[in-house]
């Protein structure tokens, strides 16, 4: 039987500090990509930054111009720039010269040790973190989850 729970995760649990820090970094994240394409002439809108990684999903004039530097592309159009390529070593050497960390979002499922097929949502309204996680499997809150009506939790989500 699948059951949805809803959830405020409270300050000091794990998932709230590591949901925040990933807040905070996108946004720097956000800006040291601008700054790569705009310095390497790079059209795209949609990427993936990593420490180690950066890809794109290349206009037809990012492949003319970087084709060669990047692998094939995914079902999804992602192509990632190859490790050897200048481009490569420029996104990685931005990011160590500024001492960056980029965080990935936090999978929910993880924290309240889920298993099995699952849907979670998570997001924040006014420094409140929540989330919901839709499960087959029984599981128990992580240390700091709060549970709450899903009333209070769609209110969140309509303002």
């Amino acid at each position: 039987m699948k059951t949805e729970k809803f959830y405020a995760i409270e300050q000091g649990c794990d998932l709230h500090t590591d949901y925040f820090e990933y807040k905070d970094s996108r946004k720097n994240v956000m800006d040291l990509f601008k700054e790569f394409a705009e310095k390497h002439n790079i059209e795209a809108s949609q990427f993936v930054p990593g420490i180690n990684e950066i890809a794109i999903v290349p206009t037809e004039s990012d492949n003319e111009q970087y084709g060669s530097q990047m692998t094939k592309a995914r079902k999804d159009g992602l192509r990632f720039f190859k490790k050897n390529s200048k481009l490569f070593k420029d996104w990685v050497s931005m990011i160590t010269e500024r001492g960056f960390k980029i965080h990935k979002k936090p999978m929910v499922g993880f924290y309240f040790s889920v298993l099995g097929k699952h849907s979670t949502r998570l997001f924040d309204k006014e420094g409140v973190l929540y989330c919901s996680i839709s499960s087959e499997q029984d599981f128990k809150p992580c240390k700091g989850a709060r549970e709450i009506k899903g009333s209070e939790f769609y209110m969140a989500i309509e303002s």
